[in-house]
């Protein structure tokens, strides 16, 4: 998808042309996703005739994923309408810069969340309610000790950050706009658990319907805060709608009794959220600090190394350990066999 762009300008094709390029690309993946569900699941060769019966709830199932999948895109892009409108189009670039670079910490939970949608099927179906509860309590765990720390540092050091990436001007327009979307960022992160639970356990209606009103939301919370506060009331748009996602999707998922905030407590969920309380507390204690520069980073440093130590001590049980060494030994062992 990025490479084939760059082979149409060498080629000197126009843009119509390019985007066959990118079309027969989609065709060819999936022609291949094709012919590796007829080598896996050998019992779909032969069986080319649809069964009636399952369209309706295909239906009904893909059509909730695809107003979701539909309006995601909308919710990332439609801040940057109102400030191009209302601003200038020289906000939106003020705006894009902190907002893409925050955006790249969605790798983790999005790569997370899509690994997790099949078992959590796999054990809703399988009536293994403990272990459902457990996983889920398990994914919110690690996924707050691994983002945490990057995005609240990220916030602390926003304007540094800025400033050797893109320069003055920018750290000093885009700061405050950084520091809003790190925290909303954490904040989205954490609710795309239960979003794939709720997917998982055969409930899109209800993250579509969520998706829908939270599309409404941030489209009145942006017209309003833009004209008032410019790109960072776009920052704050955009975590107020990060924070009713939450709400509405743990809410859900507590609602439908798939998991109870009492057994995410029982495992672990309690101290993550008091040690990432108390870091985000003593970040924010030493920004307020306003000292130098290095003193502030090595302050920061010691914070987030005790963060990870306590963590690791009295956060993650024998189990958390065990899978962790587990994957670092993986990692080191794959990364050995490719040199």
């Amino acid at each position: 998808m990025f490479l084939l762009p760059a082979v149409g300008v060498l080629l000197h094709l126009s843009l119509p042309g390019i985007v066959l390029l990118l079309v027969a690309a989609r065709v060819s993946a999936t022609f291949a996703y094709l012919v590796a569900c007829l080598r896996y699941f050998p019992t779909l060769r032969g069986h080319y005739l649809p069964d009636r019966t399952l369209f309706r709830p295909l239906l009904a199932y893909g059509g909730w994923v695809t107003v979701s999948n539909f309006i995601t895109p909308l919710l990332a892009y439609v801040d940057r309408f109102f400030i191009g409108s209302l601003v200038s189009m020289t906000a939106v670039g003020y705006y894009s810069a902190p907002y893409e670079a925050v955006n790249r910490a969605w790798v983790v939970p999005a790569t997370l969340a899509a690994t997790l949608f099949p078992a959590f099927t796999n054990l809703e179906t399988g009536g293994s309610r403990l272990r459902l509860e457990e996983l889920c309590a398990r994914s919110l765990k690690s996924l707050l000790l691994i983002s945490a720390p990057t995005l609240l540092v990220l916030a602390l050091f926003a304007k540094q950050i800025l400033r050797w990436w893109l320069g003055t001007e920018f750290a000093n327009q885009s700061t405050l706009t950084l520091q809003i979307l790190a925290v909303g960022m954490l904040i989205s992160s954490v609710a795309l658990i239960p979003f794939s639970l709720l997917q998982g356990v055969g409930r899109p209606d209800l993250t579509g319907i969520f998706s829908l009103l939270e599309l409404l939301f941030q489209v009145g919370c942006c017209w309003w805060l833009v004209k008032r506060f410019g790109i960072s009331g776009a920052a704050l748009a955009w975590t107020l709608r990060a924070v009713l996602d939450a709400i509405l999707m743990f809410g859900a998922v507590f609602w439908l009794n798939s998991i109870s905030f009492d057994s995410l407590l029982r495992n672990g969920m309690r101290g993550t959220l008091i040690a990432v309380v108390t870091l985000g507390v003593s970040l924010a204690t030493v920004w307020e600090f306003r000292g130098p520069f290095p003193v502030q980073l090595l302050i920061a440093a010691i914070l987030v190394l005790s963060f990870l130590l306590i963590s690791w001590t009295y956060v993650l049980d024998s189990r958390d350990r065990d899978l962790l060494v587990g994957t670092v030994s993986f990692l080191r062992l794959a990364f050995v066999k490719s040199k």
